[in-house]
């Protein structure tokens, strides 16, 4: 999925959710992130909507702090936002497949070298991580956004995704990004 869910402040600084270009989130060597935001008048939604759409000369560079995972948890106890955000994904989400839907999900809600902090229950060899079963309503939501009206996503699915992708979150994390993540089924023989 070529775009990212991010959070910015509208005129009157309240919270707002909006769908944008990959390109538009960029991480520095510092581990900082920014979001670009087009300085333009009136409507934006054609640069919105088209996924070649990059930052120009010009547009407001926001600090984007993609690492805060106990805030976003918080925010969607709130069922307008947890609502609008599901809404979201499962907008830009058209995949039938419960685990591309999901992967499609976690590339659109977490920056790749965020997810190498994490593991499932937040023990691994090298110290402690960020345990992602304890953001309960982070699992709902790959929960609800993974369903399909045919297949619905169990704890145990979201279980397994999460063990097998934060796994390989350091290889993800240097992939170069150029082609859409997409769950590799093995065949048998």
């Amino acid at each position: 999925m070529p775009f990212s869910i991010v959070q910015t402040r509208g005129p009157k600084w309240y919270a707002e959710l909006s769908i944008v270009p990959d390109s538009w989130v960029q991480g520095t060597s510092h581990k900082k992130t920014y979001l670009f935001w087009p300085n333009v008048k009136g409507n934006i939604q054609h640069l919105i909507t088209n996924d070649n759409s990059v930052p120009e000369e010009g547009w407001t560079k926001q600090e984007y702090n993609a690492e805060d995972l106990e805030k976003f948890e918080k925010d969607l106890d709130e069922e307008e936002y947890y609502t609008q955000v599901v809404s979201l994904l499962k907008q830009k989400n058209i995949d039938k497949d419960i685990n591309n839907r999901m992967l499609a999900t976690l590339d659109a809600l977490f920056d790749r070298s965020f997810l190498t902090k994490c593991t499932w229950t937040g023990i691994s060899k090298s110290g402690t991580k960020i345990a992602m079963h304890s953001f309960i309503n982070v699992v709902n939501l790959f929960k609800c956004v993974g369903s399909t009206n045919l297949v619905p996503v169990t704890d145990e699915t979201v279980r397994g995704f999460f063990m097998n992708r934060l796994k390989h979150a350091l290889e993800r994390s240097k992939a170069k990004g150029l082609r859409k993540s997409t769950s590799h089924k093995r065949k048998l023989i």
